[in-house]
C-alpha cells in the first residue's frame, strides 16, 4: 500500500509504483493534482480507486498487468487524458464516460476479456473507441455487461 500522506506531495508530476506487489492504490493519490503520469504495472491491483479522477492534469495512465476488474466512471472527468494502458488485466466493459475524454489518444485494452463489440472498435483506435462509447448503442450494451 502507498503511504498515508501521499496525498500531502502535492507538487508531484511523476508516480512510478510498478513492481511493487500493490494490492491497492490509496484514495489520498486523488489529491495530486500537479500529476501528469501514474504507473502501476505489474502489481496486484485488482481496482482503480474512483478519486483518480480529481487529478486533473494527469495525462498518462499506465497499470498493465494487474487484475483491474472495472475502469472507474470518474475517469471520465480526466480531460487531459491522452494516454491510457490498462491491457493484461480483467476489465470487460469500460464506462461510457470515458467517451467524454476528447484529448485520449491511445487507449490500449488488449488482453482483457472485454465483449466482443467494444474489442472490434478499440481495434480502430482511441478516436473511433471515444465516439463508440458516445452512442445509445454502446450504453445499451454496457448496463447489459456491467
Amino acid at each position: 500500500v502507498l503511504p498515508r500522506g501521499i496525498g500531502s506531495f502535492n507538487h508531484i508530476l511523476f508516480l512510478d509504483v510498478s513492481n511493487n506487489q500493490l494490492t491497492e492504490l490509496t484514495k489520498q493519490i486523488g489529491l495530486l493534482n500537479t500529476l501528469k503520469e501514474l504507473h502501476a504495472s505489474f502489481n496486484q491491483l485488482t481496482a482503480l480507486p474512483a478519486e483518480i479522477g480529481r487529478c486533473a492534469a494527469l495525462e498518462i495512465i499506465v497499470v498493465t498487468n494487474n487484475e483491474i476488474e472495472e475502469i472507474p466512471a470518474e475517469f471520465g472527468t480526466l480531460t487531459s487524458l491522452s494516454r491510457f494502458d490498462i491491457s493484461n488485466n480483467e476489465v470487460r466493459v469500460v464506462p461510457p464516460d470515458i467517451g467524454d475524454i476528447d484529448s485520449l489518444k491511445k487507449i490500449d485494452l488488449s488482453c482483457n476479456p472485454i465483449i466482443d463489440e467494444l474489442d472490434e472498435v478499440a481495434r480502430k483506435g482511441a478516436a473511433e473507441l471515444v465516439k463508440y462509447l458516445r452512442t445509445p448503442d454502446y450504453l445499451k450494451v454496457y448496463n447489459a455487461n456491467k
